[in-house]
């Protein structure tokens, strides 16, 4: 139990982005206002929803005065979190999804323990419900209650409960400047490789404190398409930061899901994107049979395939560099526009044969930006001394 602090901020933002959740959306707000702990602010961000939720979400407002509404036009999850983080005033944040539930000392446990053991966010264990709220069986504990230093956090990002916003408390610094990419899917585990990052450490509460409904048809059940490449992107950036901060153990596990969501992909590609593949590879793949070759005519082939598949992908970004300069062109604003043209550092063969970024050779640290400077300055030629190494994630 808590009351208002003496400066009049709650201790703690929760916000719910709402969208078509009509049926489930009171549920969730009287979970969360009969929570034991009190100092808190409820921020209902109403995104476009076309049924009755604003409505709900106004009614919920008038009767209890820790609740704010926010309306806007539809955007997505991630622009309705965002706008939450933008409006939010606790010095710390959580997040509830508006189709889940939370058990009463949800918020309480949470805050002691960050309180207890110094870390900068909370994580309790999550258990599934069904859509009349029943829970389900197979529930398991994976978390105890337990300080986890950051090289732990950044080892369990592999594990489910860490690749969502909910079932945390977050303290606020570690959402300053950052938001939810949007017009993306999976978006939340986009963004969470970025907050365990600057993360001293976190708490475990082992108590199943949120309840995740399944529902028919929501967006973590939706079938494969070419968004699921949003999943790859994802998991690339999990990769990345394991790999960056030496978590090597805990590699294989990351990687696993971006080789399944690629195949997965290659299976569900719709008849029109399977004949595209199909009509450019096939001729080849004929060819490549025919003629069989073997020994250093094989290592040519391979060369010469790879080669022009990445001349493509070159000339793909090449052409849409151009767009992005012609759409600064039509909209006025390439006169006051750095633009930076570049390359990754990786991609080399020679006298260290084919090499990945990660092996940094002299020739990597040459890799060139070229860059359109805007209208006013004088400076050109070229700058041969090296500054930075500019490594530009997906």
């Amino acid at each position: 139990m808590s009351e208002r602090t003496e400066s009049g901020r709650p201790e703690i933002s929760i916000i719910v982005p709402v969208y078509q959740v009509e049926k489930y959306l009171n549920e969730c707000i009287d979970s969360i206002l009969a929570q034991t702990f009190t100092d808190f602010e409820l921020i209902l961000v109403d995104d476009g929803s076309p049924d009755n939720c604003p409505a709900l979400c106004d009614a919920a407002a008038k009767r209890d005065s820790r609740v704010r509404v926010i309306h806007k036009q539809n955007g997505g999850v991630s622009t309705a979190r965002n706008a939450g983080l933008d409006a939010a005033q606790g010095n710390w944040i959580a997040f509830v999804d508006s189709d889940d539930t939370v058990e009463p000392e949800y918020l309480e446990k949470m805050h002691k323990a960050v309180l207890e053991t110094g870390a900068d966010f909370a994580i309790c264990s999550s258990q599934c419900i069904d859509e009349t709220g029943k829970t389900l069986a197979g529930g398991e504990h994976r978390l105890l209650n337990e300080f986890l230093p950051q090289e732990e956090v950044l080892r369990r990002m592999v594990v489910s409960d860490f690749q969502v916003p909910w079932n945390k408390l977050y303290r606020r610094k570690l959402l300053e400047n950052l938001r939810y990419p949007e017009n993306k899917a999976f978006e939340d585990t986009c963004l969470m490789p970025v907050i365990y990052a600057r993360a001293a450490s976190a708490c475990g509460v082992w108590d199943f404190l949120y309840n995740y409904r399944i529902v028919t048809g929501s967006a973590m059940h939706r079938k494969t398409t070419l968004k699921t490449l949003d999943w790859v992107e994802a998991w690339y950036r999990l990769f990345d930061v394991l790999y960056q901060n030496g978590i090597r153990d805990a590699l294989c596990a990351a990687y696993r899901p971006i080789l399944t969501a690629v195949w997965d992909i290659w299976l569900h590609l719709t008849p029109e994107e399977r004949k595209q593949y199909d009509d450019f590879y096939a001729p080849i793949i004929k060819e490549f049979y025919q003629k069989n070759p073997q020994g250093k005519e094989l290592a040519d082939w391979k060369f010469q395939r790879y080669m022009r598949d990445y001349a493509k992908v070159v000339k793909t970004l090449d052409d849409n560099v151009g767009r992005v300069l012609d759409y600064l062109k039509e909209k006025n604003l390439l006169d006051n526009t750095l633009v930076v043209y570049t390359s990754d550092q990786g991609f080399y063969m020679g006298e260290h044969g084919w090499f990945d970024k990660r092996f940094m050779y002299e020739e990597s640290m040459r890799t060139p930006l070229i860059m359109r400077l805007p209208k006013g300055f004088d400076r050109k030629g070229d700058i041969t001394e090296m500054v930075q190494n500019i490594d530009y994630a997906p």
